[in-house]
């Protein structure tokens, strides 16, 4: 573990945890999607390998090499992810220098080369995803997949050419640099290698959404959370749901055992139709547990409830398309058209 003093020194280099996507904005069913015998391995660029091995000697022409190399992921990563300032700027080399050569992220970047020691894992974990994702929008070309490390700031970045993976973010539960910043249980839990496909997948469909209203009821979130889980269910079939959602066993249990109840208190404390967000964010945010419920309850219980809203509408009205689904905006056009009835309702 880091000295305190190490501690309090990354911690103030760290930004806010984005804990699965940060994205810039750009006629199929889902039956059928999946008939292909392989999926292909997808190539990866090891970007943070480039940063923290730059020739510090010359760094100019480095840089110039680096940014020829990467194009926009240059730009999107020192300026955006990093907030460095423009490349060219006169504190730009020094704030480099600071970063690379700064004892804990040092440390963090031979840690993520032991965790990460080739593109195997990570080609796997995104090939799947992408391949699913061209058959979903095959005007979209497949965006070029590179990994790096941004000191616990991002996890996944999205733009049209690129898709980037923060393997810092995803270096298991346990990982020796997590309680130095902070991070809750609940959320460590989720930053391990078989979430990276999900992360990369939610973040590319959450790209794709149009502009959320201003003032959106709880049934718009729910069910435009709904549409991204379903649309991960089509570029990701054969996970699990709660590496989908990224929940424990016992929290999609807890979900399914409970689905009248959630469904009924959705309903009858009046919910479903407002717009009040401080009243209903807290079934929408991260959360060891669901406030008001039980300790052992799932968080983001609006979320899954819009899941399962959306696969029942998908599942009874099967001439809707995936496009025609995600162009919906009527909110209780598609409850409505669901037939969604949990048990015993």
């Amino acid at each position: 573990m880091p000295s305190q003093r190490k501690q309090n020194n990354l911690i103030l280099l760290l930004c806010s945890l984005l804990i699965l996507t940060s994205a810039c904005k750009e006629n199929t069913k889902q039956k059928g999607l999946f008939g292909q015998s392989k999926t292909e391995v997808i190539p990866v660029d090891r970007f943070e390998q480039a940063v923290f091995e730059i020739d510090q000697k010359n760094l100019g022409q480095a840089k110039k090499a680096l940014a020829k190399k990467y194009g926009s992921f240059y730009d999107i990563y020192f300026g955006r992810i990093m907030n460095f300032g423009e490349p060219n700027g006169p504190n730009f080399d020094l704030i480099l220098k600071d970063f690379i050569n700064h004892p804990d992220l040092k440390n963090l970047y031979q840690d993520v080369k032991k965790t990460y020691p080739d593109n195997n894992e990570i080609a796997r974990s995104i090939s799947t995803v992408l391949k699913n994702y061209h058959t979903l929008y095959p005007n979209d070309s497949i965006p070029h997949v590179v990994t790096f490390i941004s000191g616990f700031n991002n996890a996944i970045v999205t733009s049209p050419n690129y898709i980037g993976i923060g393997l810092d973010m995803f270096m298991g539960s346990n990982y020796r640099f997590y309680p130095s910043v902070n991070f809750p249980e609940y959320i460590t839990r989720r930053l391990s290698k078989e979430y990276i496909g999900a992360a990369s997948a939610k973040a590319l469909l959450s790209a794709k959404l149009p502009e959320a209203a201003l003032s959106p009821s709880l049934l718009a979130e729910m069910i435009k959370e709904g549409k991204i889980m379903y649309g991960i269910d089509l570029l990701l079939p054969d996970a699990e749901d709660s590496i989908k959602i990224g929940y424990s066993g016992d929290q999609i249990n807890w979900c399914k055992s409970n689905e009248e109840n959630i469904y009924k208190l959705f309903v009858e404390d009046n919910l479903l139709f407002s717009t009040e967000q401080k009243k209903y964010n807290k079934y929408l945010e991260e959360a060891p547990f669901t406030s008001g419920l039980a300790n052992n309850s799932a968080p983001r219980i609006g979320i899954w409830c819009g899941w399962q809203i959306v696969k029942n509408y998908m599942e009874n009205n099967p001439s809707v398309s995936f496009e025609e689904l995600w162009n919906e905006n009527d909110a209780q056009k598609i409850l409505k058209l669901a037939k969604y009835k949990p048990k015993n309702l």
